[in-house]
C-alpha cells in the first residue's frame, strides 16, 4: 500500500507542475522603456530629486516552491545619467521610479539607464542636463497690475539674478 500512495503522490505532483508550466520562449515579457526625467534638468552643485517615467519597470517576482510562502518581490533598480549612478532610486509602479541626481555630477547633457531586478536595460537619450551654475529663482514681481499700451517699470525680485538677466 506504501509504494501505491507514493505513486499516487508522486503523479500528482508531476500533473501540478506539468499544468503549471508555459512555454517562455513564446511569450517573451516586454521590453522596459523610458520616456522622461522630471525635472529633466538641475544645478550640479546640489543633489536633486527625480521621477523616471517608462513603461515595463516591472519588479523581478520569484517564488521558492520549498519554502512556504515563498514568493519574493525584488525591486531593485539601478539607474545611471552617463557613468553617474543615482541614488535611492525606489520603485513606485510599473511606469514610474524616483531617485536622487547626486550633486558633483558633470555638467552637460546626459543618457540615462535603467537596469531592472531581471538585468533588463533601458536608455534615454538626453535625458537630464546638469548645469554648472544654479538657475535663478523668480519670487515676485511689483506692481501686479498694468495697464495695456502704457510703459511700467517691473520690479523682478528672487534667488541668483544677474544685470541683464532676458
Amino acid at each position: 500500500m506504501r509504494k501505491q500512495s507514493t505513486l499516487i503522490a508522486s503523479s500528482s505532483l508531476a500533473l501540478a507542475l506539468a499544468a503549471c508550466q508555459f512555454d517562455v520562449a513564446s511569450t517573451p515579457p516586454p521590453e522596459p522603456e523610458l520616456t522622461r526625467v522630471a525635472p529633466d534638468r538641475g544645478y550640479n552643485g546640489e543633489a536633486v530629486p527625480v521621477v523616471i517615467e517608462g513603461r515595463n519597470l516591472k519588479p523581478l517576482i520569484t517564488q521558492d516552491v520549498s519554502q512556504p510562502g515563498g514568493v519574493a518581490v525584488d525591486t531593485t533598480f539601478v539607474a545611471r545619467l552617463g557613468s553617474t549612478e543615482l541614488a535611492q532610486v525606489t520603485y513606485v509602479n510599473d511606469e514610474r521610479l524616483t531617485a536622487m541626481v547626486p550633486a558633483g555630477i558633470p555638467a552637460g547633457a546626459h543618457a540615462l539607464e535603467v537596469e531592472t531586478p531581471a538585468g533588463d536595460k533601458a536608455t534615454l537619450a538626453d535625458a537630464y542636463t546638469a548645469t554648472a551654475t544654479p538657475e535663478p529663482v523668480l519670487t515676485g514681481v511689483t506692481p501686479t497690475d498694468v495697464v495695456n499700451d502704457q510703459a511700467e517699470t517691473l520690479i523682478v525680485t528672487g534667488q541668483r539674478l544677474s544685470d541683464g538677466m532676458t
